[in-house]
C-alpha cells in the first residue's frame, strides 16, 4: 500500500513559527507531527511513500531519512511553489498503478485508512475521508479531512495549475454521485495555533488512538522520558508529557495539558499549563506560561494568534544541542590555529613587507561579520571583526596576469593562504570562527540570502576554509557556492572538515610548485 504525503510545509496560520518549522514539524506530544503521521499509515500496512516538500524540506528529509527504520520506502519530491504540486502528484500517478492515498501531513484523521481499498469499486471511483457531521453525505457537505484514497486516472486528471485546497471540490464535481465517504470521529490537525494546541491536549486526554508514545506513564495521564530530574517542591497535575534529558526545577507547576520536549529547563516557580514547549528551550524563572507555544526564544500566544521574540536569555532561551561536542570541536580549531600562530609568527612580519614590496597597495582588512551559529531573528546576532589582507587589482577591470601580478596572485591558493587563512587565525584562536566552516558574511550579506538558505547557514559554522572554495576555487559562480554551503550546513562532520583541510593544503603545495616551474 503507498501514500502521498502533502508535506510542503508552509502555513500562513503561523507565518512566525513558520520562519524556522515547516508545519509538518511541528511537535505532537513526544515527536514532529510527520513522524506521527508516517507511523500512523506504516501500523496500518503503508509500505512506500512519495513525500511533496517545498519550504525548508531538509529539516523533514533529514528526520525520515530513506525510511529503513520504518521497513519503508521514501522518495522525496520537491516543488519550488504549491502551484507544482498537482504536476509532481500527476507524475507519481503515472509511474505507479492502482489508488493512491493522498494525506496532508499537518492532518490525523481518527481512522482506519485501509478501508479505501476494500472493493473493486474503491479502485474506479474516490473515497473521502470526512468528519461526521449532519450534513455528511453524497454531496460531500462534511468538512474533508485531507486524507482521500484516489484512483490513478483521478490523479492523472487532476488541472496542472489548482492548488491543494481545489482538489476536495473538483473531485465532487467530476465523479459526482460516484464517491464513497468515511466517517471520521475526529481529526487532529497542525494547520493553526489553536489547533495545534488542541491536538496536543486531545492526545494527552486519550482521545486519540493509534498513535506511539516514548515514556512511561508513572500515572494516568503523567508520561516522563528517560534522565527526567525533578526536583522537591514541583507540582505535576495530569495530563503531562515530559521528554528525555528535561530539569523540573523546584516549585515549578506542570500542567494540565502541557507537552515539554526533550532537553528543556523549567526554572524554579514556573507555571506552565496548556502549552507546547518545543525541544531544547529554557524556561525562565517565576514565568508563567499558559495557552502558548513556545519555541526557545520565541513566545506564541494561541488566543491572539500572534508571538514575540525574547532576548532576555534569563526569560526564555534555546539550549543547543551537543553543546559538549560543539565545545571540542571548537577548542581543536582553536589549538590548532594557536599551534600555526606560533610556528609562523616570527615570520609574519617578514611576509608582509614582501607582500608589501611586491603589491603597495596591500592593506589590512577588517570585516564585520555575523558569529555563528545565531538565531533567525537579526537582533539577536553577534559580530566580530574578522582580519585579512587585501591586495587590490592593478587595473580592476583587467583579467588575471601573468604570474606576479595582483590579478593572477588574487586566484592562487598561495594568496588565499597569506592573505586570508594566515590572519584569519587570530580569529580562530580568539574563538570567534573555526578553521572549516561556511563562509563568513556581514550582516546585510546574510540578510540578502534566501530565507531558507539563512536558516540553514546561521545553524551551521564559519570558518577559513570553505568546501565552495576548495571545490570550485575564488572564482566559484552563485550557483557553485549555494549548493557547496548547503551541502555542508546540513551534513557537516569532523571527518568531513579533516578532509576539506588535506585537500585545501594540497592545493596550496601544487601552487607553490607550479608557480617554482614558472620561476
Amino acid at each position: 500500500m503507498g501514500a502521498i504525503l502533502i508535506a510542503t510545509g508552509e502555513s500562513k496560520a503561523m507565518a512566525m513559527l513558520n520562519e524556522t518549522v515547516p508545519a509538518p514539524m511541528i511537535p505532537l506530544v513526544d515527536r514532529p507531527f510527520i513522524q506521527h503521521v508516517v507511523e500512523f499509515l506504516v501500523g496500518q500496512g503503508t509500505t512506500d511513500f512519495d513525500v511533496i516538500l517545498s519550504h525548508l524540506p531538509q529539516q523533514i528529509e533529514k528526520l525520515l531519512g530513506d525510511g529503513s527504520r520504518w521497513g519503508c520506502r521514501f522518495r522525496y519530491h520537491l516543488v519550488r511553489d504549491l502551484l507544482q504540486v498537482p504536476r509532481v502528484v500527476r507524475a507519481i500517478a503515472q509511474e505507479r498503478e492502482g489508488p493512491h492515498l493522498l494525506a496532508d501531513a499537518t492532518a490525523i484523521p481518527q481512522a482506519d485508512v485501509s478501508q479505501g481499498t476494500h472493493g473493486e469499486a474503491s479502485r474506479r471511483s474516490p473515497v473521502l475521508f470526512c468528519l461526521e457531521d449532519d450534513g455528511h453525505g453524497p454531496q460531500g457537505a462534511a468538512p474533508w479531512t485531507g486524507w482521500a484514497w484516489l484512483p490513478g486516472d483521478a490523479l492523472q486528471e487532476f488541472p496542472t495549475l489548482a492548488r491543494w485546497d481545489d482538489l476536495h471540490p473538483w473531485v465532487l464535481d467530476r465523479y459526482e454521485g460516484q464517491c464513497a465517504f468515511v466517517a471520521v470521529p475526529c481529526t487532529i490537525r497542525m494547520d493553526s495555533y489553536t489547533n495545534v494546541l488542541a491536538a496536543n491536549a486531545r492526545v494527552l486526554d486519550k482521545g486519540f488512538s493509534g498513535l506511539l508514545m516514548t515514556g512511561r506513564e508513572i500515572e494516568d495521564g503523567v508520561w516522563l522520558a528517560r534522565n527526567v530530574v525533578i526536583q522537591p517542591g514541583a507540582r505535576i497535575t495530569p495530563p503531562v508529557y515530559v521528554g528525555r534529558n528535561c530539569r523540573i526545577g523546584r516549585g515549578v507547576h506542570l500542567g494540565p495539558h502541557a507537552a515539554v520536549g526533550r532537553n528543556c529547563v523549567l526554572d524554579d516557580n514556573s507555571s506552565i499549563s496548556n502549552a507546547l514547549v518545543f525541544p531544547n528551550t529554557y524556561v525562565g524563572e517565576s514565568l508563567e506560561l499558559k495557552d502558548v507555544i513556545v519555541e526557545r526564544n520565541r513566545l506564541i500566544n494561541e488566543r491572539f494568534g500572534s508571538g514575540t521574540t525574547i532576548t532576555d536569555e534569563f526569560i526564555l532561551s534555546g539550549i543547543r544541542e551537543e553543546q559538549v561536542k560543539k565545545w571540542l570541536s571548537g577548542v581543536f580549531s582553536r589549538l590548532f590555529a594557536s599551534i600555526i600562530l606560533a610556528g609562523v609568527l616570527p615570520f609574519l612580519p617578514a611576509a608582509y613587507l614582501y607582500l608589501k614590496a611586491r603589491h603597495p597597495g596591500i592593506a589590512i582588512r577588517r570585516d564585520i561579520v555575523v558569529r555563528l551559529p545565531a538565531e533567525f531573528d537579526p537582533n539577536l546576532w553577534k559580530t566580530y571583526t574578522l582580519f585579512s589582507l587585501d591586495v587590490p587589482r592593478d587595473n580592476p577591470g583587467q583579467a588575471a596576469g601573468p604570474a606576479g601580478t595582483a590579478q593572477s596572485m588574487q586566484r592562487s591558493a598561495w594568496y588565499h593562504f597569506l592573505c586570508s587563512f594566515l590572519p584569519g587565525l587570530v580569529n580562530v584562536a580568539r574563538g570567534d570562527l573555526q578553521v572549516v566552516g561556511v563562509q563568513p558574511r556581514a550582516e546585510e550579506e546574510v540578510m540578502a540570502l534566501e530565507a531558507e538558505r539563512r536558516l540553514a547557514y546561521l545553524r551551521s559554522k564559519a570558518g577559513l576554509v570553505t568546501e565552495s572554495y576548495v571545490n570550485f576555487g575564488p572564482d566559484a559562480s552563485p550557483d557553485e557556492v549555494y549548493s557547496a554551503e548547503m551541502l555542508y550546513s546540513t551534513s557537516f562532520t569532523r571527518k568531513m572538515d579533516m578532509a576539506l583541510l588535506a585537500r585545501y593544503f594540497r592545493r596550496i603545495i601544487r601552487d607553490l610548485l607550479r608557480r617554482r616551474r614558472k620561476v
